[in-house]
């Protein structure tokens, strides 16, 4: 967690940055979006997820939570991007020949 940074964007547009290091407690953020929109997203010291949110397909909040650096959240009908940057060993996913 020394390296890794929240980055939060809604349409394209940074909206907040948070170092994984300084999580003491659990954070709630509410972001109100256009049209009576919202999405709620939860950090902790285990990672950031998204807690609920309008629109139609809810993908984001099945997506569940992420930890480390290159995994992200994005719910596309709203325009809002979750991702974690940082240095570090990734684990693989998978490989193809």
């Amino acid at each position: 967690n020394e390296n890794k940074v929240i980055v939060i964007t809604v349409d394209g547009k940074e909206y907040e940055k948070i170092f994984m290091k300084d999580i003491i407690e659990e954070r709630h953020i509410h972001i109100d979006l256009s049209k009576g929109k919202f999405i709620d997203i939860n950090i902790n010291k285990d990672g950031v997820y998204v807690n609920d949110v309008v629109c139609p397909d809810r993908l984001c909040v099945k997506t569940g939570t992420i930890n480390k650096a290159g995994q992200s959240i994005v719910c596309l009908p709203n325009k809002v991007q979750i991702y974690i940057e940082g240095s570090g060993k990734t684990d693989v996913d998978s490989v193809s020949y």
